[in-house]
């Protein structure tokens, strides 16, 4: 027996030479749902049979790369981050009722696409460490073995404000002013930390240190 495939059921009727599909196990189909009719032939008395069977492909999305995250964290609160920020950043252009973006801890749970081992609640996740990497699949909502994975860091500073003390200066010109440089105080704000790694400010308002360097409360001559 000869074994042929065709394109469409006349060819497979026929069965004429050149018509057939020239290598059928690398053929690329040309459309994503397609119909493939196959001829069964004798090769002694040409008697033969014909059938179809249909091909589909379904798209694997691109995962696009996300944003890393990152966090400030004080005192004990865990540090959470919410993943789904990076949702819209994975799918691009492409049509999210195509595609699930699901978000994981490791790339083995990624592969496999278990939803009872993704990240069950990605807009609340509590950072397992400082510096931890977010692994992202994107799949085919028709076929989840048709998928893309990518991955991103979320990233948590640890900062902290020591306990400031009061400072006195003498008012020699009696006027009620004096000078104080508030430099004095960056040790004890800095509390330990690495001075290469953290920068002091000083304002006059919570509002203006709320807001950081640039709002109209920061005080620029701290020596004066």
């Amino acid at each position: 027996y000869t074994v042929t495939y065709y394109e469409n059921e006349t060819q497979a009727q026929n069965g004429t030479d050149n018509t057939e599909i020239i290598n059928p196990t690398a053929y690329q189909n040309t459309t994503e749902t397609q119909t493939i009719w196959v001829r069964v032939e004798n090769n002694m008395h040409g008697c033969y049979a014909k059938s179809s069977f249909t091909i589909q492909s379904f798209k694997n999305g691109i995962a696009n790369q996300p944003d890393n995250l990152f966090n400030c964290l004080s005192g004990t609160t865990p540090s959470t981050f919410d993943l789904t920020i990076n949702s819209p950043v994975v799918l691009g252009a492409q049509d999210p009722a195509t595609f699930n973006i699901s978000y994981f801890e490791t790339q083995a749970e990624a592969n496999l696409g278990n939803n009872a081992a993704a990240i069950q609640d990605p807009a609340n996740y509590v950072a397992q460490n400082n510096n931890q990497t977010i692994f992202v699949r994107i799949e085919n909502n028709n076929n989840q073995e048709c998928y893309s994975s990518t991955t991103f860091s979320i990233q948590t500073t640890l900062i902290s404000i020591g306990e400031i003390s009061d400072k006195v200066e003498c008012d020699s010109q009696n006027t009620g002013h004096a000078i104080f440089d508030l430099n004095d105080n960056d040790p004890e704000a800095l509390n330990n930390q690495n001075p290469a790694n953290y920068s002091v400010t000083y304002y006059t308002s919570q509002t203006g240190a709320d807001n950081g360097p640039g709002d109209p409360d920061q005080i620029t001559n701290v020596e004066n």
